[in-house]
């Protein structure tokens, strides 16, 4: 609803937003296939239905202690 002028700029901004979201995305699917640990943790991670790239990224960013720890 905004005007002409002021719209061209918002939907500027936010094309710039998503490709900046997009590289990070990318950077951090490198960083944790760079890492055999990150990587072997994100592959069972991803094997649940339902949980993808975005739910095992965060888990792993989350809880570093994730799959060292023991029920106590």
């Amino acid at each position: 609803t905004a005007p002409g002028r002021i719209k061209k700029r918002i939907v500027k901004h936010l094309d710039g937003l998503k490709t900046e979201v997009a590289n990070l995305d990318e950077e951090i699917q490198l960083m944790i296939k760079s890492d055999q640990e990150w990587k072997e943790k994100s592959s069972r991670l991803e094997s649940v239905p339902g949980v993808g790239f975005v739910t095992a990224a965060t888990l792993l960013a989350d809880l570093p202690e994730l799959g060292t720890v023991n029920r106590q």
